[in-house]
């Protein structure tokens, strides 16, 4: 994948690659979950990318302020937590 334009704006980056056609996509480091985000902006306007990137950067810095997850859990580890629930909700029953 080679990057033929790259943005670096404070703590994100926006970049297009040949592969992409010249479509923006926005890309962030999550160092609270340590994960690495990416997603299409869907156009290939500067401008529009640079608008559409700093949204999407405050959308994320909201969910991580407010204690939310930007990424959903893996299935095991969402099976894990429905198997915990429905203990309890068993043990709470049982009483």
């Amino acid at each position: 994948m080679a990057i033929t334009d790259r943005i670096e704006v404070g703590k994100y980056a926006l970049v297009t690659t040949d592969a992409s056609c010249g479509v923006w996509q926005f890309n962030m480091w999550i160092k609270r979950e340590n994960k690495h985000f990416r997603q299409s902006l869907r156009t290939k306007n500067r401008d529009l990318a640079l608008d559409k990137g700093e949204e999407l950067f405050y959308e994320i810095k909201h969910k991580i302020r407010n204690s939310k997850k930007v990424f959903a859990p893996s299935i095991k580890t969402a099976c894990e937590m429905y198997l915990i629930q429905r203990k309890k909700d068993y043990l709470r029953r049982k009483i």
